[in-house]
C-alpha cells in the first residue's frame, strides 16, 4: 500500500505565535522519511521558497496561495483548520495512505513490518493515542461544550459524544470514500465558523470522524515503528505517545 506523508508547515510571524522554529522542525521531518522510508511526502506551507531544495520526484511542496485563501490565523493564533488541507490535497492523489504528521514530528528510524501489518487491517484511520470520548472530556472541559455550541450548533448529533478525542501529531488515514466525508463535514464547520479560536482541535477530528462513520483505531507500542517517533516540544523531545523521552 502506497504511503504519502502530508503536513503543513507555515511561518506565523504576524500572529502570537511567535515560535518560527516550524520550518527547521519541518525540515527535520522530511531528512528523516528520507533517511528511513521510502514515502512521498507533501508539504503545504506559505514559505515554499524555505523547501524549495527539497522538490523532487518524491516530495511535492504546494504553496498555500495557490490552492488556498482561508485566514492562515484566527483570534491572534495559527488557524488549526488549516490542518485538514494537506489531508485534502492528499486525498486526491493517488495513494492508500494519508499520514498526517505535524510539522515538528519526525522519526529516528522505522518498521516497516509492523507498519504494514496495521495499514492491513480494517480500520479508517488509526490515532497516536488511546484517550476519551468526547461525551466525556466536554464534561471536564467546558471550552469543548462552548466550541460546540459556537462553532457546530445544530451540525452536532448525540452520536458525536461517542468520538476519539486523541492527539493529532501522527494520523494514519485510509484514502477512501469516508476520508472524503470526514473532509467533508470538516468543511461545513469552517463554512459556519467565524473566526474562532480553533485550538483544541481535536474536536475537529473527533466529530467529523463520527460523522463520516469511519472504523477507528489506535497505535500501540506493539507497534513497532511507533517506538521511533518523536516531536518536537519546547527545546525537548516528546516520543510517538506524548511522553517526554
Amino acid at each position: 500500500m502506497k504511503t504519502l506523508v502530508a503536513t503543513l508547515c507555515f511561518d506565523v510571524s504576524d500572529s502570537k505565535d511567535t515560535d518560527n522554529s516550524y520550518v527547521r522542525s519541518c525540515k527535520v521531518l522530511i531528512e528523516s522519511y528520507l533517511k528511513h522510508t521510502n514515502f512521498d511526502i507533501l508539504v503545504l506551507t506559505n514559505v515554499p521558497n524555505s523547501f524549495k531544495e527539497y522538490v523532487s520526484n518524491s516530495i511535492t511542496v504546494v504553496n498555500y496561495a495557490d490552492k488556498f485563501n482561508e485566514p492562515t490565523t484566527s483570534r491572534g493564533k495559527f488557524n488549526m483548520h488549516l490542518k485538514r488541507l494537506p489531508l485534502k490535497l492528499g486525498s486526491e492523489l493517488d495513494y492508500d495512505i494519508i499520514y498526517f504528521n505535524d510539522c515538528d514530528c519526525f522519526i529516528t528510524g522505522w518498521d516497516t513490518k509492523s507498519y504494514v501489518e496495521l495499514i492491513k487491517k480494517e480500520y479508517d484511520v488509526i490515532f497516536p493515542t488511546r484517550t476519551n470520548k468526547l461525551g466525556s472530556v466536554k464534561i471536564q472541559n467546558p471550552i469543548y461544550q462552548k466550541k460546540i455550541d459556537s462553532e457546530l450548533g445544530d451540525l452536532f448529533c448525540k452520536e458525536f459524544d461517542e468520538g476519539p478525542m486523541t492527539a493529532e501529531t501522527f494520523i494514519i488515514f485510509k484514502n477512501n470514500s469516508k476520508l472524503k466525508k470526514f473532509l467533508e463535514f470538516w468543511d461545513k464547520i469552517v463554512e459556519r465558523s467565524s473566526n474562532p479560536f480553533t485550538y483544541y482541535c481535536a474536536l475537529y477530528y473527533s466529530t467529523s470522524t463520527i460523522n463520516a462513520g469511519m472504523n477507528y483505531t489506535y497505535v500501540t507500542k506493539k507497534n513497532k515503528f511507533s517506538t521511533f517517533g518523536r516531536i518536537h516540544h519546547a527545546g525537548k523531545y516528546l516520543n510517538y505517545y506524548g511522553l517526554y523521552v
